[in-house]
């Protein structure tokens, strides 16, 4: 996976992220308290796993070629589980 790729989906798994808060923010019916974090628990499920498909494809077998690029985006990888980590840590410290 080239690092176009793995920024296109970082991005993508950020604005749904992001989508989700906007989403229970400007709806104006109330869905539930559970559907935002099971939804959260799936994103970070899904920035997991293409951390770790991009992790071994691009860094530990192409570590002699390893571009700045590259360690942005992982970088960007685990600012965004840290972020996912904090957002479910909430959801459950205030469920009912």
């Amino acid at each position: 996976m080239s690092i176009k790729k793995s920024f296109f989906i970082l991005g993508s798994l950020d604005f749904l992220f992001l989508g989700t808060y906007f989403f229970y923010i400007v709806s104006p019916i109330y869905l539930g308290y559970y559907p935002i974090g099971i939804a959260q628990l799936i994103l970070l499920g899904f920035c997991l796993f293409y951390l770790v498909f991009y992790t071994k494809q691009y860094i530990f077998i192409s570590l002699k070629k390893l571009k700045p690029l590259a360690i942005f985006l992982f970088v960007g990888y685990i600012v965004s589980i840290f972020f996912m980590l904090y957002s479910i840590f909430v959801w459950y410290a205030f469920m009912p």
